[in-house]
């Protein structure tokens, strides 16, 4: 009769994988292997070998398995077999910054609206130029100070405004326990600064002339230069606030002009800059 007193607790089979015990083929335990489905080939399992002094470090293995196959699982990075694991498995800025936006909801639950996200991708692709391709765990406190001070006098007082503040916000979000309750991809944000506003170099312009913006009407078609002149002559409108005006809001009689809406839908922009170049 074997003697099973002194044999390791077996443990529930979990979801993410499970630890079993291997034996000898006299039954004694020998190892405890800790297995779970490849992503990449579902018939077939990843397993590791641990002596029978190390069951705790056999389940730490397999958590941390299950959280590099939950990114896998989410698109923020492509899962890679351990034997042939090495540097680069930690996602870009790039590709954990989209993937932080792209799953973005408002407190009511709602996606970003899309002058948000425009607004988003200017930012971004600002940023990229300096962290796109660098994997989260190298970005270090040292690089963002740089790219601050830099980015303070190269950028535009609201792009740097909130490059700095997305900067900070998608570190702090890798920082911090991810939204699936899988754990942070880093162990602290590197932004350490204040987001201050600086002073916009506008302030400084003069104003437009009169013969200016005559020269400026010229180089857009004619059915252009009408939303050109209600822009700049009536207190300076948004280009939204010009793209939403309607026939009633313009009141010739009493020479006044209503503003009761604005669009936010990017194509007003896309209009105006045609008209610049062509």
């Amino acid at each position: 009769m074997k003697d099973t007193e002194n044999r390791p607790p077996s443990r529930k089979r979990r979801k993410s994988g499970s630890v079993i015990v291997r034996r000898d083929t006299d039954g004694n335990p020998t190892s405890f292997q800790a297995r779970y489905v490849n992503p990449l080939d579902p018939p077939k399992k990843v397993g590791r070998n641990f002596g029978l002094e190390y069951e705790t470090e056999a389940y730490k293995w397999l958590d941390e398995e299950h959280y590099l196959v939950t990114l896998h699982n989410k698109g923020i990075r492509q899962w890679v077999h351990p034997s042939q694991r090495g540097a680069g498995t930690m996602p870009t800025f790039r590709e954990y910054s989209k993937d932080y936006f792209d799953g973005y909801r408002k407190p009511d639950g709602s996606k970003l609206s899309g002058r948000s996200n425009r607004c988003n991708e200017i930012v971004l692709r600002r940023l990229n130029e300096a962290f796109g391709d660098t994997p989260l765990d190298r970005i270090t406190r040292q690089m963002v100070d740089e790219w601050y001070v830099n980015a303070r006098d190269e950028l535009t007082a609201w792009t740097f405004e909130q490059a700095a503040r997305t900067l900070k916000r998608v570190m702090l979000a890798a920082a911090t326990e991810q939204a699936d309750g899988t754990p942070p991809l880093i162990p602290a944000s590197p932004c350490r600064y204040r987001v201050i506003k600086p002073q916009s170099k506008r302030r400084d312009q003069p104003p437009v002339t009169a013969d200016e913006i005559n020269r400026l009407a010229t180089l857009f078609p004619d059915y252009q230069r009408l939303a050109l002149w209600l822009s700049l002559l009536v207190g300076g409108l948004r280009i939204g606030e010009v793209c939403a005006l309607q026939l009633r809001d313009i009141d010739l009689e009493n020479l006044q002009l209503h503003v009761r809406h604005s669009i936010n839908r990017g194509v007003c922009v896309q209009l105006v800059v045609a008209g610049l170049v062509t």
